[in-house]
């Protein structure tokens, strides 16, 4: 069977660096190339990242193209609480010697998906932003599908509902999971631990008097109960405006494969549908 062509739709990040690193090693995949997006920092600092990582790796062979910087709609606010200042701290990368490519992401992707000879699957791992702007350019012929790594069927990581990536830019993800492609949804809980699931179902109560050292939990739901109660503050302003007056929400519903929108939703606690 031929390597699967799938263009990278990221935003680097940690998780996204290792998404790619993993992209890269994998015989089964075909990268066509690289689209960066505002998301765990801004775009400068995410194109960036992406150039750094391929560099680090002996591949600035593949093509980088820088997308959106801002949401369709709404404010810019970026994960530097998860991701720090670069976008990538912790690692000492050398900084980029290399550029992305003067072409626009969208029009790369169009570029791309078109000179194919296989249908291609964008594997998107920030804000959908600029899934989106290449779907109000294009119809989507020659796409296998979409996946999406976002949104929640549980708690958020934003808000109490809301994942980040969906809430980054909620119209975009409205218009990529409405389009009627084939789009594959790898919600929050599909990177749930059983210690750090369990986290996420205590109550605020529960959580302030939780012992860390609870060996039950795991280290990872340690480290994410850790996590949690050092944004205790935050969380509990959260649900302090959603019982004092309405909220928008900033995340949209999706549908099962059996509907027009062909999404699929994929998580540790339901079978995939």
């Amino acid at each position: 069977m031929p390597p699967l062509p799938v263009l990278l739709d990221f935003d680097p990040g940690h998780d996204d660096a290792i998404a790619l690193l993993l992209a890269l090693a994998s015989p089964e995949v075909e990268l066509l190339g690289l689209t960066t997006t505002y998301g765990n920092q801004t775009l400068e600092k995410t194109t960036a990242n992406a150039i750094r990582v391929l560099e680090l790796v002996g591949r600035d062979d593949v093509p980088v193209a820088a997308g959106a910087a801002a949401p369709l709609e709404r404010e810019l606010e970026v994960a530097a609480h998860v991701h720090g200042e670069s976008g990538l701290d912790g690692p000492a990368l050398p900084a980029a010697r290399g550029a992305p490519l003067s072409d626009d992401a969208i029009d790369f992707m169009v570029a791309r998906v078109d000179a194919s000879e296989q249908p291609v699957t964008i594997v998107a791992t920030g804000p959908l932003t600029n899934v989106a702007r290449f779907l109000s350019v294009h119809r989507g012929e020659g796409l296998a599908r979409i996946v999406v790594m976002g949104g929640s069927i549980g708690e958020g990581n934003m808000t109490p509902a809301a994942e980040f990536n969906i809430w980054a830019d909620p119209e975009a993800a409205q218009r990529v999971f409405s389009s009627g492609l084939d789009v594959t949804m790898i919600g929050l809980e599909s990177s749930a631990s059983e210690g750090s699931a369990r986290v996420a179902r205590m109550s605020l109560a529960e959580l302030q008097t939780s012992v860390l050292e609870d060996p039950s939990l795991g280290s990872e739901g340690q480290r994410v109960l850790a996590w949690t109660r050092a944004n205790m503050t935050r969380r509990g302003r959260w649900l302090a405006r959603l019982r004092g007056r309405p909220t928008r929400s900033r995340t949209t519903k999706g549908t099962c494969s059996g509907c027009s929108s062909r999404t699929r939703i994929s998580c540790s606690t339901t079978a995939p549908i």
